[in-house]
């Protein structure tokens, strides 16, 4: 399953939490859930004492909460944990499709030429002479390339995480520089959404003179 990233905030603000998993389902009838991490090799999810679960994407405060991890055990591809307040199979249920984050700074520390494809979100973007791009909006991680979102003078590409594309990140420095991507395409703008009352279809009589079109409950707005 290919899961859309996070809205796009960058993971070395202070207090910045990253999408590390989703919940997949209840098991068993106790309230025990199974969690499954983004990353199938990582053992983050195991070590974590709370977790914060939150609607895919969303970044508000509303949409999320903080629930205290009683146990976890590995189980596959996945992690199977007992939380806090879950103790039935239709609790755990409610929570199917969350999303599980935690704070950057959980993450492992990283040696001096490593760094985490989340660092990277928020980083300009430039070519190897220097020149600048734009700036690193999100990340896109599909099941067999992660690739860029990068926001330039002429649109928003996806630039896959391979040469001749990706050359090199610098956290430290705030960049990473790019190749060949002006081949790549551009994404479409993205429509404005219309709000208001729908247009009507056309039923070939005119509006009655007692209940001008637009008023009442059937004038098509939307709920």
């Amino acid at each position: 399953m290919t899961r859309k990233p996070s809205a796009p905030v960058s993971a070395r603000a202070p207090g910045a939490l990253v999408a590390v998993g989703f919940v997949e389902r209840a098991h068993g009838l106790r309230g025990e859930v199974r969690l499954k991490p983004l990353n199938p090799g990582s053992t983050l999810l195991r070590k974590q004492k709370q977790i914060v679960l939150r609607k895919s994407g969303s970044e508000l405060p509303a949409d999320a909460r903080i629930v205290a991890v009683i146990s976890a055990r590995p189980e596959k591809d996945a992690v199977l944990a007992v939380l806090e307040g879950i103790g039935t199979r239709e609790a755990a249920e409610a929570l199917r499709g969350l999303e599980i984050c935690v704070p950057r700074e959980a993450f492992p520390e990283t040696n001096a030429d490593e760094w985490y494809i989340v660092d990277l979100v928020g980083l300009s973007a430039r070519r190897e002479d220097g020149t600048a791009i734009g700036e690193v909006l999100d990340v896109v991680q599909y099941p067999t390339i992660d690739c860029l979102r990068v926001r330039a003078a002429d649109g928003v590409r996806e630039v896959p995480m391979i040469e001749p594309y990706f050359l090199s990140a610098d956290v430290a420095g705030g960049f990473v520089t790019l190749g060949a991507i002006d081949d790549l395409e551009v994404e479409a703008p993205k429509k404005p959404k219309l709000h208001g009352p729908r247009p009507r279809k056309p039923t070939g009589q005119e509006p009655s003179a007692q209940k001008p079109a637009g008023t009442g409950a059937d004038d098509g707005t939307q709920e």
